[in-house]
């Protein structure tokens, strides 16, 4: 069986670190690199040495990719896997002409029915899988990271740190709901924000563009807090937990999949998405800086939870998980 990469090298966003770390460790016969000039985002295509490249192009109703090149690079290909999207939805049918199974690692917050849809989907987490087409929940490994985070038994302060990314729709990351939070800590948490859009004003923070670098932005942290109030796949957590932070995050649905210190919810408002209605968890604000003043102050605590992420990030690695993406593209093969 041979196999082919769909991947993205903008190194600063999702796409580009999740299909990167899917080229290493499972090293595919064929990769195409989709590169999106109109992204805003640096392409780093050096990354993949001999790749074939496609640039995607935005059309008004639809996007667009060369269909002579990617059927050119599939010839002799048995199975495409992709990430999310195939940027031309009509890149489904052009392979079923050619014999060739295509297979998705989705998110659930873009999957759309009206798309033509791929001979297998597979999902990072289990949020939201009653909604959408049959698949296995196949997580995304943990990168073997060196332990970056502070020690937790040293310093006045507790180090957390916040990414709050592009602010996606609805303020996903809770950002907002954060910066009340602050309000109520007056000294003992030293709270670093990373973004790439504005910020709300934030008390007793300092406030950071997105790192040139993402592994700095754990680099000498206790803890990540990340009250997100809705989504499957949480990159910057799996990240963190590699890393040696602690992880702060809502108590709703994926998130206890991870070994988080559960932040106290209620359910939130629903959201028009790509993919329809979702209703969203609100992290409450007083329990975001409950949590933030009692793991100042219980350092034992916060060693116990630093120590659950290291391993859970060894029990989820790429040496554990690797041979679960070759049955899986070996199922897709069968299809």
């Amino acid at each position: 069986m041979k196999w082919g990469l769909i991947v993205r090298s903008e190194t600063d966003r999702g796409l580009g670190v999740q299909t990167y770390a899917m080229w290493q460790n499972l090293k595919p016969d064929r990769t195409l690199l989709v590169l999106d000039y109109g992204s805003g985002f640096r392409s780093h295509p050096e990354l993949y040495p001999g790749a074939a490249m496609v640039s995607l192009l935005h059309g008004p109703d639809k996007n667009r990719l060369d269909e002579q090149t990617v059927r050119h690079w599939w010839q002799g290909l048995d199975v495409v896997f992709t990430v999310e999207t195939f940027y031309d939805w009509d890149l489904v049918e052009w392979a079923k002409r050619d014999n060739v199974k295509t297979l998705a690692h989705g998110n659930p917050e873009f999957w759309m029915a009206t798309n033509p849809q791929p001979d297998m989907w597979a999902w990072p987490t289990a949020w939201r899988t009653d909604l959408l087409p049959e698949g296995p929940v196949v997580p995304v490994p943990a990168p073997d990271r060196p332990i970056i985070a502070a020690n937790p038994t040293e310093g006045f302060s507790l180090k957390a740190v916040h990414i709050a990314g592009n602010r996606a729709l609805g303020d996903r990351n809770g950002t907002e709901t954060l910066a009340m939070a602050m309000q109520q800590i007056p000294i003992g948490v030293e709270l670093t924000t990373y973004s790439q859009a504005t910020m709300p004003k934030m008390y007793n923070v300092e406030h950071r563009n997105a790192a040139e670098d993402r592994w700095d932005m754990y680099v000498g942290q206790h803890m990540l807090v990340l009250p997100r109030r809705y989504g499957g796949l949480c990159l910057p957590a799996i990240e963190a937990m590699a890393s040696g932070l602690a992880v702060a995050m809502t108590d709703c649905v994926p998130n206890h999949m991870w070994p988080i210190i559960s932040i106290p919810a209620v359910e939130g408002k629903l959201l028009k998405m790509q993919t329809g209605e979702v209703r969203t968890s609100e992290a409450t604000a007083n329990g975001i800086a409950n949590i933030l003043k009692d793991f100042s102050y219980d350092r034992t605590n916060l060693a116990e939870q630093m120590s659950a992420s290291v391993e859970w990030a060894h029990l989820n690695s790429w040496d554990v998980h690797r041979q679960t993406y070759y049955d899986l593209i070996e199922k897709a093969a069968n299809a």
